[in-house]
């Protein structure tokens, strides 16, 4: 048995809200040209991975590492090749490291 489920629904906001957006693809030109900001967050396809692997192989299986490996991240890449994030986006941030860079050599003991 198919079944198509079209779902359609508004969302409204205060005209001062800021609604945050999380996605592969928001520099597309037709979406981000309505995008007041993107801020667009940058990691290695391994960071990648191991973020997916923590965030979804628990509840999806290993099936969902694997079409992130072979399917996403490579029409991701592809995409980056066409809109080059670091020159469209407003503010690009290294997110390599969810805890942040880490501290000036002179500050480690």
């Amino acid at each position: 048995m198919s079944r198509s489920c079209s779902t359609k629904s508004a969302v409204t906001s205060c005209p001062d809200a800021v609604i945050v957006l999380q996605g592969p693809f928001l520099l597309h030109p037709r979406l981000a040209e309505v995008l007041d900001r993107v801020v667009y967050l940058e990691v290695s396809d391994n960071q990648a991975l191991r973020r997916v692997a923590g965030r979804d192989a628990a509840q999806n299986g290993p099936e969902s590492l694997l079409r992130v490996r072979r399917h996403m991240l490579p029409i991701q890449r592809a995409f980056d090749e066409l809109v080059d994030p670091r020159e469209h986006a407003h503010l690009c941030v290294d997110a390599e490291n969810a805890l942040g860079p880490p501290p000036p050599p002179s500050l480690v003991r």
